[in-house]
């Protein structure tokens, strides 16, 4: 089965925080296509959230973490544009549920490196270790399909 929201991997929890450590929020407004699990920045002008993207630009390249579960919605779906909604700032050995690209083809397996993807909003996985886009690891393995990864942040 495809893993595609936070409540198909690891613990069945819709969640995205999964350590039940103290953590930093930052309040935003929705953009009407950021979904929790979302890596994303703020657009100054408006409060509103955009998909962080790997040479996507000056806006779109700002990251200040990942958009929290809003409970008051169905799982998996966008938050509505103006609407208010809270972004984790991630914090060293804490883990997540994150958006992850698919590894295409092949299982992306557990304590591998990843960074941040040119598909908008994701994670990746990052090839060479100590480099200054590796921002955390797989706590989990994703398999081929899988578009949502469990990821210890460094």
């Amino acid at each position: 089965m495809v893993s595609s929201k936070p409540s198909d991997i690891g613990n069945g929890s819709r969640k995205i925080i999964i350590s039940g450590m103290p953590e930093v929020y930052r309040p935003a407004l929705g953009d009407g296509i950021a979904k929790p699990g979302d890596l994303v920045g703020i657009i100054a002008a408006t409060g509103k959230v955009v998909k962080t993207v790997l040479g996507g630009g000056t806006t779109a390249e700002t990251f200040i973490g990942i958009v929290d579960d809003k409970p008051t919605i169905a799982e998996d779906t966008a938050i509505g544009d103006g609407k208010p909604l809270n972004i984790i700032v991630p914090t060293s050995t804490h883990k997540y549920k994150v958006r992850f690209e698919d590894p295409g083809g092949a299982t992306a397996i557990e304590g591998l490196a990843v960074g941040f993807s040119d598909t908008a909003g994701a994670m990746e996985m990052v090839a060479t270790m100590g480099t200054g886009s590796v921002y955390g690891n797989l706590d989990l393995a994703v398999p081929n399909g899988d578009s949502i990864a469990q990821v210890e942040w460094r």
